[in-house]
């Protein structure tokens, strides 16, 4: 299993990115430390963090931007629950709007007792959800859940 999987494993339900360049590029994933700080400010509803390094960033969850300390730049930041395998196989998160509706579809599924190997959701765009084969997570095309649906 490579780094990024074995960082987005089951044991963790949201794991927090931010964009490689101004509002442009690829997510990228945060240490599993800075992202549990910013997971425990979110969840506290604490809305600004700084996370020291060696290179400080100052982080506006309410906002969901980060700011580079020292250079002023400021990029988004986005909670990560459902993510999709770009070509080039990194996994990427959803928008938070998509997570959760997916979520809540889940969750819908689960209270009526609908069997997992017929669960199927509309994730906007012309994407499916359903359930993989053998079960663990769910897919959307190539794309993956990691975390509790019980919460």
């Amino acid at each position: 299993m490579d780094k990024f999987a074995e960082a987005l494993s089951p044991r963790r339900a949201a794991r927090w990115f931010h964009r490689e360049r101004r509002d442009e590029g690829v997510w990228l994933l945060f240490s599993l430390g800075d992202s549990d700080q910013i997971e425990g400010a979110w969840r506290r509803q604490r809305t600004n963090l700084l996370l020291p390094g060696p290179v400080a960033r100052k982080v506006c969850v309410a906002a969901r931007t980060v700011e580079d300390v020292e250079s002023g730049v400021k990029t988004s930041l986005v909670r990560g629950t459902w993510y999709f395998s770009r070509s080039d196989r990194l996994l990427q998160p959803y928008p938070e709007a998509v997570a959760e509706r997916l979520a809540d579809s889940v969750r819908r599924s689960l209270a009526s007792r609908v069997p997992r190997n017929e669960w199927s959701f509309d994730a906007g765009n012309q994407r499916v959800v359903h359930m993989a084969e053998g079960g663990g997570f769910v897919e959307i095309l190539e794309s993956h859940y990691y975390g509790d649906f019980t919460a």
